[in-house]
């Protein structure tokens, strides 16, 4: 029979401290913008209006604007309903985007800067928000078959997870299971093998 030395508790200890500052030492800063998810239903003829973009408030007034170069993405899809077909936009289309930096719907807020977007491809145009539609919700118009849908809801946006924040946290929670297991172990007393 062979005895498993037992690993003193305070250095399993320090070898998961250290463990964990490599870690983060690791992980990449992000300067990059953060990316956002956004999405508004409940349009009079049907369909789905969703999308991405991408941004930051690089001038620290609260709003992250296309107008201040603050987006760097965006693209937009309209699933399409009984009056306005099926249509995507890129971030060539985008005319204009204000979005309060603190989360929250898009196209609610008015002052100090209107918060909205506004895309147009040359047959197909977006204008959502008190902004640039002049009401709390979005238009979207079919400019070849001079057709349109409207909605009173709000586009709902939220921050999309970074890839590299995910796979820290879940480092982090295999470390926390690890040292769990350890400490389950070393009470139970000293592996014999065999």
């Amino acid at each position: 029979m062979f005895l498993r030395p037992a690993m003193p508790a305070c250095l399993g200890r320090v070898l998961l401290v250290q463990v964990v500052a490599a870690m983060l030492a690791a992980a990449p800063v992000s300067a990059s913008a953060t990316p956002h998810h956004f999405d508004v239903g409940g349009w009079d003829t049907g369909g789905l209006l969703q999308g991405t973009f991408t941004g930051d408030d690089l001038n620290g007034d609260g709003f992250i604007s296309s107008f201040d170069g603050e987006v760097s993405s965006f693209a937009a899809s309209f699933a399409g309903s009984s009056s306005v077909a099926a249509f995507s936009f890129s971030t060539g289309d985008l005319k204009g985007l204000v979005y309060r930096a603190d989360g929250g719907p898009l196209g609610n807020d008015l002052l100090p800067l209107s918060e909205g977007v506004h895309a147009s491809s040359g047959s197909f145009e977006l204008l959502s928000g008190v902004g640039v539609a002049g009401l709390p919700g979005s238009l979207v118009f079919d400019l070849v078959a001079n057709t349109s849908a409207v909605t009173n809801s709000l586009m709902a946006v939220s921050a999309v997870p970074e890839p590299q924040g995910v796979v820290l946290m879940l480092g982090g929670l295999a470390l926390v299971g690890a040292a769990a297991r350890a400490r389950l172990a070393q009470a139970a007393g000293p592996s014999r093998g065999g």
